[in-house]
């Protein structure tokens, strides 16, 4: 038996008109400041009108456990019945945490687990989601990914529980992003649904959506990113994005976001950059080592490129397909490329393959690499190499 979890999804143009048709006592918002500097808080607060509202609007890039904690203890003297994450993927896991925590203020944030089953959930409030970018999927999944600043590492607790209430999908928080912002989230999209199509846990329904955001990826991402004024692409990969995270989100990431999200704790880097350029070498490990895994490439291959051959020769085109995107979007392809030095590399490799053996997303991989092997992997990751062990 399995699940399939999703918010009530509203999408398209003007689908933050779905905010008028909801009756909402006070609203809590989760934000950054760069979303009060673009005007989308205010956009937000406009469909608001006179409803009473308060803005929590410190979230920082890779957010940490304290500013949940900070978050949910002004969410709870506040007393909303409806909490809105209005951002990128740091926003709306942020905003995951405070609803977390506001409905159950004895629990601790690192507690939060899928396989509790938390009574009376939710009862104070509905959470809403607003993607401002489109890439991370956080909007429509359950994980949360914090980070330890102690630890100087990256947490990812989850339940099922936690999914939005509704996500609202509008394009035309999109149509500001910058180039490097559009490509680096662009690459976590395609890197969610094809992980997502890999895992150990993928299943019809997954694949399905995982398919189809990669088809979108490849066909709307190279044009969102020439032309951020392209409205088509923009609302395309906009929906893609939310695919590719109801894909993953119901049968989790492989390898890619174990070695993404240990680099970017250490090495604070963006997430969709550090994924996007491990993932042709977790494609090739996988391809070389796995049970199936030329065939569920070859699949992807056909089902989302119409490419054509054998399976080893379709499995081929597609880790290609994805090096020449990553090219032609101009997205870190190696780890020196990400703006890491040979020092900084040398002196945090240990750790690194530390972080990567214990994350969870790892143990969906098959097979799953081990120490050796991810050091290994590693190495080529610096130098380019194309994995051939």
């Amino acid at each position: 038996m399995w699940y399939f979890s999703s918010p009530f999804l509203v999408f398209g143009e003007d689908a933050l008109d779905y905010l008028d048709q909801l009756k909402m006592d006070k609203v809590f918002i989760v934000t950054d400041k760069i979303m009060r500097e673009l005007g989308f808080v205010e956009k937000v607060e406009k469909k608001l009108k006179d409803i009473p509202h308060q803005i929590f609007d410190e979230v920082e890039p890779d957010p940490s456990i304290e500013t949940v904690l900070k978050g949910a203890q002004l969410c709870q003297a506040f007393e909303p019945d409806f909490i809105i994450g209005l951002g990128g993927g740091s926003v709306m896991d942020t905003g995951k945490g405070i609803w977390f925590l506001y409905e159950k203020p004895d629990q601790q944030i690192d507690s939060l687990n899928p396989f509790t089953y938390y009574e009376d959930f939710p009862s104070k409030a509905r959470y809403i989601t607003i993607p401002t970018t489109s890439g991370t999927g956080a909007d429509v999944t359950w994980a949360i990914v914090l980070t330890d600043t102690a630890q100087k590492r990256k947490i990812t607790p989850a339940s099922r529980q936690i999914i939005a209430s509704i996500a609202i999908i509008d394009p035309i928080f999109a149509m500001k992003m910058p180039p490097a912002l559009t490509a680096g989230t662009g690459l976590d999209a395609l890197t969610h649904s094809i992980e997502g199509y890999l895992s150990m846990w993928r299943n019809d329904f997954s694949d399905a959506f995982s398919i189809k955001a990669i088809e979108f990826v490849f066909k709307y991402l190279p044009r969102a990113y020439r032309n951020g004024e392209d409205k088509e692409a923009r609302e395309k990969m906009h929906n893609a994005a939310s695919m590719a995270g109801l894909a993953f989100g119901n049968s989790q990431a492989t390898c890619a976001h174990s070695i993404g999200h240990s680099i970017g704790a250490l090495f604070h880097k963006p997430h969709g950059n550090c994924v996007g350029m491990a993932l042709p070498y977790v494609m090739e490990f996988v391809r070389n080592n796995g049970t199936g895994t030329v065939q569920k490439l070859a699949d992807i291959g056909r089902r989302a490129l119409l490419l054509t051959g054998t399976d080893e020769e379709v499995s081929e085109q597609l880790i290609l397909k994805v090096r020449e995107l990553i090219k032609e979007i101009e997205a870190p392809s190696t780890i020196p490329e990400l703006g890491i030095s040979k020092k900084e590399f040398e002196d945090h490799l240990p750790t690194l393959v530390k972080y990567t053996s214990e994350d969870s997303c790892i143990s969906m991989t098959n097979p799953m690499p081990n120490d050796d092997q991810i050091e290994k992997m590693y190495h080529y990751m610096w130098e380019g190499k194309r994995v051939d062990f």
